[in-house]
């Protein structure tokens, strides 16, 4: 199942989610610094470094990107 990381951090909710078969497609953070070492953590996935409230959903996200939609505000 595919998994979309909002509030994403560094990434410990999608590792934990990764062990867990899951895959990660997409991961939201707007603070750049966690962003960056999140994208080390997790080189495969599409990190969107933004405020939430900012994305225009209709060209970041489709319908279908994820089964899950995860998030550790």
């Amino acid at each position: 199942m595919e998994i979309v990381d909002l509030f994403a951090g560094c990434g410990g909710l999608s590792q934990g989610f990764l062990q867990a078969g899951f895959k990660v497609k997409k991961a939201v953070e707007y603070d750049t610094v966690i962003a960056n070492t999140y994208k080390l953590n997790h080189k495969d996935v599409d990190v969107i470094v933004d405020d939430i409230k900012n994305i225009d959903t209709s060209g970041v996200f489709r319908e279908g990107d994820a089964d899950i939609i995860i998030g550790g505000p």
